[in-house]
């Protein structure tokens, strides 16, 4: 994906989460993505996170096996 997208040497803020996020990291090639977690997986933990970040993303692509709990509304302030 990073190569896909053209990020060149910019960086791409990876979150590693589950319940909680794990691990954030900016990187620019994939060998750079430490992935962590162990379960409960609640998406909206790191969407969020995201989100509220000092420079939040224009994209956020979220990688899951589905089994996550969906709300309605993912502002920052929900």
């Amino acid at each position: 994906m990073l190569r896909e997208v053209g990020v060149g040497g910019n960086r791409v803020a990876v979150l590693a989460c589950d319940a909680d996020v794990h691990a954030v990291a900016r990187v620019t090639a994939v060998d750079q993505v430490e992935l962590a977690g162990g379960g409960g997986t609640d998406m909206t933990v790191g969407i969020r996170n995201a989100l509220a970040a000092p420079e939040p993303p224009n994209i956020v692509v979220v990688l899951t096996d589905g089994y996550t709990p969906w709300p309605r509304n993912l502002s920052p302030a929900a």
